[in-house]
């Protein structure tokens, strides 16, 4: 039963975040070409205010929402429709102080209409995430892959349709409201529509309880929202141009891209992790030991395609504008190992019903990452961002591991060996491919060296013969030409 409900979940989640991601990158990759580096870099610094603001739109309560569908199966309506009214009600005052302090950091400048604008794609963006947790609390994945394919789309094909009339970034933005605004009125009509016979007034006592829970990860969410933001905004602090931000953004670009893979993994098992650490523990940890271990394996191929593809990726994707991207991906694509593994073993935390470790998670990540970027940044240009990214995430897998570890029955099936001795074979086969890399790129330059030098050689020897010829076909001619005589008379 349980393998068949994973596999109905996969199936759907693998559909839904493939089309979602792949949607997302043709945004992205569209968007970087129409508008060059310059706009993109506008476009996502202002998403990136926009972003951490939607923090108040939805105070951490989508995975306790999925959580709680899960456990409660009779309370589904009430969840729905409470949270739903809730997030409502939050809407209208997120994007008025988000106005306000805009327009207080950059008064009278063009980024403050962006950023309005940008406010209300990342609001119907919450609003999709938050449609998407009560359908995965109610294991309707299904729904929820055609819904994210409906966003996505929606928001790509109406962005440029915008922005081929307009031929501006606002109208740009324009199309993704637009786009995005459609999918939600879908998904809302589904969800009221299924859940009718069970929908009751707004509950408070409901309301509170699931705030009370969500408490620990709307302070998490808080600095998590900030890690993954705060980079484009530092570096605008520290005065780097929309250009720098735009090549920096494209690289994050790809790497929330390749981000849908725990997502998808972690977001199917999650409503399993969360019945099973109730109905049966011993089963919870066997379980999500053997997932832990088996996922630590996952991104290894991603991290060998993507470091010797790095340049040519990018240039593919975003064009000639964005050159600089490609050494900047080259570095933040190792993060992918931790982010991968973290969020995985995130979600088992939850699911076990440990909030804490995913605030101080949370804190640690936000405070390290901006530690780093305003060491680095200063000395290493946009790249050091990038080394920013890598450091966090790699810092505090070993303190997840730790935690998770400890959790019941966990240290019974080795957790945290295998763990160590998974990273420790990946490590050295990283080393390993790195030094053949680094042995192949010297061969292969000294070949070019050499193949250069003779080449030069052989042209040189090529023009001297062809002089010596031409002296040679000269003195010939200079033979059998019969010379003057003079007529005397």
């Amino acid at each position: 039963m349980l393998k068949h409900r994973f596999k109905f979940n996969l199936k759907f989640k693998i559909i839904g975040e493939a089309v979602s991601r792949f949607s997302a990158l043709i945004f992205y990759a569209l968007a970087g070409r129409l508008l060059g580096a310059r706009e993109f870099g506008l476009f996502s610094l202002a998403f990136s205010y926009a972003s951490i603001f939607m923090i108040f739109s939805e105070l951490g309560t989508n995975t306790i929402i999925t959580r709680n569908l899960a456990q409660n199966k009779s309370t589904q309506g009430e969840i729905a429709s409470t949270t739903t009214l809730f997030k409502f009600l939050l809407m209208p005052l997120t994007l008025l102080i988000l106005h306000l302090v805009i327009s207080h950091l950059y008064p009278g400048e063009r980024i403050i209409f962006i950023t309005d604008l940008m406010g209300l794609v990342a609001l119907l963006t919450s609003i999709g995430d938050h449609q998407s947790a009560i359908l995965t609390g109610v294991e309707r994945v299904d729904i929820e892959a055609q819904l994210k394919a409906l966003w996505k789309g929606g928001a790509l094909g109406l962005a440029v349709l915008f922005f081929m009339f307009f031929h501006s970034l606002e109208a740009f933005i324009g199309g993704m409201i637009v786009g995005q605004g459609i999918g939600v009125v879908i998904g809302f009509i589904w969800i009221f529509k299924n859940l009718k016979p069970k929908i009751k007034m707004f509950q408070f006592p409901l309301l509170k309880e699931i705030l009370i829970m969500s408490l620990p990860l709307f302070l998490g969410y808080i600095f998590l929202t900030l890690y993954y933001n705060q980079a484009n905004l530092i570096l605008s602090f520290l005065g780097f141009g929309d250009k720098d931000i735009g090549w920096f953004a494209a690289s994050n670009k790809l790497i929330d891209a390749l981000k849908a893979l725990p997502v998808l993994l972690a977001s199917a098992l999650f409503p399993i992790f969360s019945e099973q650490s109730i109905k049966d523990p011993p089963k919870f940890a066997k379980i999500g030991v053997r997932a832990i271990h088996f996922f630590l394996l996952i991104p290894f191929p991603f991290l060998i395609v993507g470091s010797l593809l790095s340049h040519e990726i990018c240039r593919i994707i975003y064009g000639p504008d964005f050159g600089p991207t490609g050494l900047i991906f080259s570095i933040a694509l190792w993060s992918f190992l931790g982010i991968f593994v973290n969020h995985m073993m995130l979600h088992l935390l939850l699911a076990a019903g440990r909030q804490k470790p995913y605030l101080w998670g949370s804190i640690f990540l936000a405070g390290t990452n901006t530690l780093l970027i305003l060491i680095l940044a200063p000395r290493m240009d946009v790249q050091g961002a990038a080394w920013a990214l890598l450091g966090s995430e790699m810092l505090i897998l070993p303190l997840f591991a730790g935690v998770v570890g400890k959790l019941p029955n966990f240290k019974e099936n080795h957790f945290i060996p295998g763990v160590y001795k998974r990273l420790g074979i990946l490590s050295l086969s990283l080393i390993l491919f790195v030094g053949l890399k680094m042995i192949l790129i010297s061969f292969l330059a000294g070949l070019l060296a050499i193949s250069f030098y003779f080449g030069i050689a052989m042209k040189r020897n090529w023009l001297e013969f062809q002089m010596i010829k031409d002296l040679l076909a000269a003195r010939k001619i200079e033979k059998t030409t019969p010379l003057p005589t003079s007529n005397n008379n």
